[in-house]
């Protein structure tokens, strides 16, 4: 099904704050809201990864700073399950670079707005 005016214009204003002036020419369809889609499938698995991710120390960590990072840890992974939102900043960043292309060959794909 093709997207609605409404629903190519929110897409593009999504990819304008991602990828700056470059998006408003790209072909707003299907494809590259599926593409979307897995842009937030990425990021949701980095981030879900990253929590369990101790936390830089100065110097070479041991089994003591592990163990003191372990309620961090903890604390991170149950506020995600419960509150299901939050993407880190180095996920987002990384997902964006490796689907620049893919957004650009999504848009010659298809018919959009």
């Amino acid at each position: 099904m093709a997207l609605s005016r409404e629903e190519a214009e929110d897409l593009r204003t999504i990819l304008t704050a991602m990828y700056g002036d470059m998006a408003s020419d790209w072909s707003m369809n299907e494809q590259v809201l599926a593409v979307l889609n897995e842009i937030a499938e990425r990021n949701k698995a980095c981030s879900v990864a990253m929590d369990f991710v101790p936390r830089p120390v100065m110097g070479r960590p041991d089994l003591k700073y592990i163990r003191s990072q372990l309620k961090a840890i903890a604390q991170r992974v149950a506020k995600r399950n419960v509150f299901g939102s939050g993407t880190y900043w180095i996920c987002s960043e990384m997902t964006k670079a490796h689907y620049k292309f893919k957004f650009v060959e999504a848009s010659q794909l298809g018919e959009g707005w």
